[in-house]
């Protein structure tokens, strides 16, 4: 089952996730499993990937829009 994680580097509301969301739901990821975060330095927590990561099961399939947005 596909998982998605999106990531903006704003966290003050200027950039938005829609167009990772958009993308992620068009790879077959359903809204409920799309976990987000809106960190502006590498070192911030980020507990949307920490969901991701603590939701994924085996057998699914992580999902990203780019790799320098994810897990990778």
């Amino acid at each position: 089952m596909p998982i998605g994680y999106a990531r903006v580097s704003m966290a003050d509301g200027s950039q938005l996730v829609d167009l990772q969301r958009d993308a992620l739901s068009a790879a077959g990821v359903a809204q409920e499993r799309i976990y987000e975060d809106k960190a502006s330095r590498r070192k911030d927590h980020r507990p949307g990937l920490d969901a991701c990561l603590k939701a994924l099961h085996r057998l699914d399939h992580p999902r990203l829009w780019r790799r320098d947005r994810g897990l990778a």
